[in-house]
């Protein structure tokens, strides 16, 4: 998939900045260099191992962007095109909790060019297992891989997941 991300800023480290997105402005959290990858949380949303996924994240090699707030459903597919033109970013892969699960699976297939791979986070998966899959059944260029994980799952275990599912690695499922 690397060649859906061309070349990459080098920029390390951790800042907060703030980006125009439509009509509003959003703040975030950018850490690391490499493949883009933004982290969505519900407002109100207490996931107590979201920043230790977002470290993880930025220190496996990939950008993690984090936005401070992240508006109702009804306005996240406007908003959250709107925020990546806004940075620059034709094509990300997302991580999210399971209150914007459905919102970023809509966008994922709402914008297949824009989406490589999506991870949810979620404590209400019923089996004991993650899966590992694909969103849609088309062609590739409109399929996409998908994680599920459970979220209370030990932490670097969950964390150690989330990585190597973004890196494309292959999962072992227990």
């Amino acid at each position: 998939t690397s060649e859906h991300f061309g070349d990459l800023p080098t920029r390390s480290g951790s800042f907060r900045a703030v980006v125009r997105a439509g009509d509003s402005v959003t703040a975030y959290t950018r850490a690391g260099a490499g493949r883009p990858v933004v982290l969505l949380r519900a407002p109100r949303s207490d996931h107590p191992g979201w920043c230790s996924v977002s470290e993880a994240i930025a220190a496996a090699g990939f950008r993690a962007i984090t936005p401070e707030e992240v508006p109702e459903p009804e306005f996240f597919s406007t908003w959250l095109r709107q925020f990546l033109d806004g940075l620059g970013l034709p094509r990300i892969s997302l991580v999210t909790d399971e209150a914007l699960g459905v919102p970023a699976i809509g966008f994922a297939l709402l914008e297949p060019d824009r989406v490589d791979r999506l991870v949810l986070l979620s404590a209400a998966i019923s089996d004991t297992t993650e899966v590992d899959g694909a969103l849609g059944d088309g062609p590739a260029s409109v399929s996409h891989p998908l994680l599920l994980v459970r979220s209370d799952r030990p932490l670097e275990e969950m964390v150690a997941r989330v990585v190597r599912f973004l890196a494309g690695e292959p999962l072992v499922l227990d």
